[in-house]
C-alpha cells in the first residue's frame, strides 16, 4: 500500500475526530439537560439598534462561522465534482475563472483545504452552541 504524507493522514483523521467530538458533545449536552430538568428550548437573543432600526440576531462570530460552513461546503461540492472528469466534458473549463477545474491536483488541493475549514467550523459550532450552550 502506498504511503501517505502527513497532510493526507491529517485529512483522513480529521473527520473521525470531528465525528467523535460531535457525538461526545451531544451526549454531554443531553446529559446536562436531563440533570437540569429542562426541555432544552433556547430563546434566541436579539439586540435592537436604535440608530439603524434593525434587529441583530447573530453576532460577528456566529456570522463568520456560518459563512465559513456555507462557503467551504460549496467549495467541497464543486471541487469534489471537478475531481471527476466532468469539467472538461461539459466545457466548464472555458468559463472565465474555472480553468483550474480540469486539473486534478489543484481540485484535490482545494478540496483538502475546504474540508479542513469545514471540519474546524463544524467542531467550533458543536463546541460553541452545544457544549457551551450559547444560543445564536
Amino acid at each position: 500500500m502506498a504511503e501517505t504524507d502527513g497532510l493526507g493522514k491529517a485529512v483522513l483523521a480529521a473527520p473521525v475526530i470531528g465525528i467523535a467530538a460531535g457525538i461526545a458533545g451531544a451526549f454531554a449536552f443531553v446529559a446536562k439537560k436531563k440533570r437540569q430538568g429542562q426541555k432544552g428550548e433556547f430563546v434566541m437573543s436579539l439586540s435592537i439598534s436604535a440608530q439603524t432600526n434593525r434587529i441583530a440576531r447573530h453576532g460577528a462570530l456566529e456570522l463568520a462561522e456560518h459563512w465559513v460552513l456555507a462557503l467551504s461546503g460549496l467549495a467541497l461540492l464543486l471541487s469534489g465534482l471537478f475531481e471527476l472528469p466532468m469539467a472538461a466534458r461539459y466545457k466548464i473549463t472555458v468559463i472565465p475563472g474555472f480553468g483550474w477545474s480540469s486539473d486534478f491536483i489543484v481540485s484535490l488541493s482545494i478540496h483538502y483545504v475546504a474540508s479542513v475549514l469545514f471540519i474546524i467550523a463544524a467542531c467550533f459550532h458543536i463546541f460553541h452552541h452545544g457544549i457551551l450552550e450559547i444560543a445564536g
